[in-house]
Parts: structure tokens; C-alpha cells; sequence
């Protein structure tokens, strides 16, 4: 039989995880040095590739869905422009509002696959997330003008974010077995990442604060409570921006 440090083993080991796309992959494991003689062989673990086939699959289609989605709002910016947006009243609450309405309603399929298990991303993260962006379109915006500047900034923002977000996860869901392909569609998400968030809950913040300019406290309350949410999750996007670009390149390399 040989031991697992045989060339022939582990030819045999390198020959079966270059068909793993084909046929259900065989990982080899190595028995710990001090397991003793009887535990020398090589140990199989069987995985589902059709079942991780499945799940890429899913990922694919359900985060090009919502990329398509936010690629419609971005379309009305780049037909119409930032003048017309913010002047045309009739324009932005007839073509804008009920795009961004759809965009946030699809992005809701990033929380069930939270939920489901099939990303690494945490569910109260990702509700949090969605739900100030909901409130933020549903209740506060609804206050002021669509055509509110501080209203325009903000879809778009949170537009050009999300085509280019999704985007990557549609992409890196298909090239997630090439390490360099799927660290570059990363390195794009980290990049664009802790631009467009900040300056789309900045706009969050400005449009509250706008709907509330006839309260004594409103500005000063959305400004105080605003950073609580923001906070969190754009240390966490700065934790995993920093850990791809100073971490999983030397792996790769």
C-alpha cells in the first residue's frame, strides 16, 4: 500500500482533484504524524460536487438578477441625466422611484441565501443593511420631492454600488475554482466597496435630515443615530477589504 508520503500516493491524490469538476471530489487527507502506523492510509472524504455545482448555480442566477435590477436605475441617470432628475419631477417619480422600489425588493434574495447557508455573510448583517435602505426609500423618502437632490444622490449611489457588488458575486460564483480570477473579481468588490458605501449612507443621512429641516431635533437626531449603523458594517467591509488584498494574495502567490 505504501505510505502517504509515497510519490505514487500522491500522484494518485494530484490525478483525482484534477477531475473533481467531473465526478464527485476525492480529498486526500493526511494522517497526523503521532496517529501511529495503523492510521497510515489515505483517507478519502467523499463530496457532492453536483450538490456544489447546484449552489453556484443559484448564486449565479439569483446575483445577476439583482445586478440587472440595479443596472435599470442606473440606466435612468445615464439617459436622462442628473439634470433632468433633479428638476423633472414627473421624470424621477415615474421612472426612478418604481426602479429603485423593484431593485430593493429583489435584494431581498441576498438575505435568504444568507439564510440558507450558501454565503459567508452573516443574516443580521445583511438585515440591517437592507432594512435602513428600505425605510430610507419607503418612509423617509416619500417626505420630500423625488426629484430632491439628496434623494437623486442616493439611488444613484446606491446603484453604481450594487451593479458592480452583485456583479461580483454573479462572476466569482461562476471562476470561484481559478484562484486569480476569482481574488481579481474580489479585488474589484473590496475596491469599489469602501467608495460607494460611505457616500451612499452619507446621501441616506443628508435625505433624513433634509425631511426633517421643520423639527427642532430631527437633523441633530439623524445625524447622532445614523453613525450607529454605519459603524459596524463599514469596519466589517474594511476587516474583509484589508484581508483580501493583504492576506489572500500571498496564498494564492
Amino acid at each position: 500500500h505504501g505510505s502517504p508520503s509515497s510519490p505514487g500516493l500522491r500522484r494518485n491524490c494530484v490525478q483525482r482533484r484534477g477531475v473533481q469538476v467531473f465526478t464527485p471530489a476525492l480529498k486526500c487527507i493526511t494522517p497526523s504524524r503521532h496517529a501511529g502506523l495503523r492510521s497510515a492510509r489515505p483517507q478519502l472524504t467523499l463530496l457532492s460536487a453536483p450538490k456544489q455545482m447546484m449552489q453556484r448555480a443559484i448564486l449565479f442566477v439569483t446575483n445577476a438578477v439583482v445586478a440587472a435590477a440595479w443596472l435599470r436605475v442606473l440606466l435612468v441617470y445615464v439617459e436622462h441625466g442628473w439634470g433632468s432628475l433633479t428638476t423633472d419631477e414627473g421624470l424621477c417619480d415615474e421612472l426612478l422611484r418604481p426602479r429603485v422600489a423593484l431593485a430593493l425588493a429583489v435584494s431581498a434574495v441576498e438575505l435568504l441565501n444568507a439564510l440558507a447557508g450558501l454565503t459567508r455573510s452573516n443574516p443580521l448583517n445583511v438585515l440591517m443593511f437592507a432594512s435602513v435602505r428600505t425605510i430610507v426609500e419607503f418612509v423617509f423618502a416619500p417626505m420630500v420631492p423625488c426629484s430632491t437632490w439628496q434623494h437623486v444622490w442616493t439611488c444613484g449611489c446606491w446603484a453604481l454600488g450594487e451593479v458592480f457588488r452583485f456583479g461580483c458575486f454573479a462572476i466569482d460564483s461562476v471562476v470561484a475554482d481559478a484562484p486569480s480570477a476569482s481574488w481579481a473579481v474580489k479585488a474589484v468588490r473590496y475596491a469599489v466597496g469602501p467608495v460607494m458605501f460611505p457616500l451612499g449612507a452619507g446621501g441616506e443621512m443628508l435625505l433624513v435630515v433634509a425631511t426633517e429641516a421643520g423639527k427642532p431635533w430631527g437633523p441633530y437626531a439623524a445625524m447622532v443615530a445614523w453613525p450607529c449603523g454605519f459603524y459596524p458594517l463599514m469596519s466589517q467591509l474594511l476587516r474583509q477589504s484589508r484581508k483580501h488584498f493583504f492576506g489572500a494574495r500571498r496564498k494564492i502567490e
